[in-house]
């Protein structure tokens, strides 16, 4: 695409006195079809690549966010079977569902053209 797009603007630059209006006005529309192209095939590029750095993390991070969540839900039916009617720890639990709900729908439908941010990044020692 890159050779095209260099050929078609050589050709219209140096030989736009020599040719038709409509032949010039043709090359033109055929440089900025290519010249989207381009962008599109880069967009495409760097979508595939952001793909493939961010695959693993975010396979680790979604089995993480699901064990969170499974692990929320499961003290919050525990607390809903006692007898305890203090309302906010209620609150307190049905609050941790629903981050560790919006934490699980982050790590599946995150953008894959963009940088993924991790949700639970390693924890560095003070030592280090």
């Amino acid at each position: 695409l890159k050779h095209q797009i260099r050929d078609l603007e050589r050709l219209i630059t140096n030989s736009s006195s020599h040719q038709n209006a409509s032949i010039t006005l043709l090359n033109e529309r055929k440089l900025a079809a290519l010249r989207h192209e381009l962008v599109l095939t880069k967009a495409s590029r760097e979508k595939t690549r952001m793909i493939e750095k961010y695959h693993m993390v975010r396979f680790f991070e979604r089995k993480k966010a699901e064990r969170h969540l499974k692990k929320a839900i499961k003290a919050q039916v525990e607390y809903d079977g006692g007898d305890d009617d203090d309302v906010a720890e209620r609150e307190r639990l049905a609050r941790k569902v629903h981050i560790a709900t919006i934490d699980l729908n982050y790590t599946n439908y995150s953008p894959l053209d963009s940088v993924y941010v991790s949700l639970y990044p390693n924890q560095k020692s003070e030592s280090d």
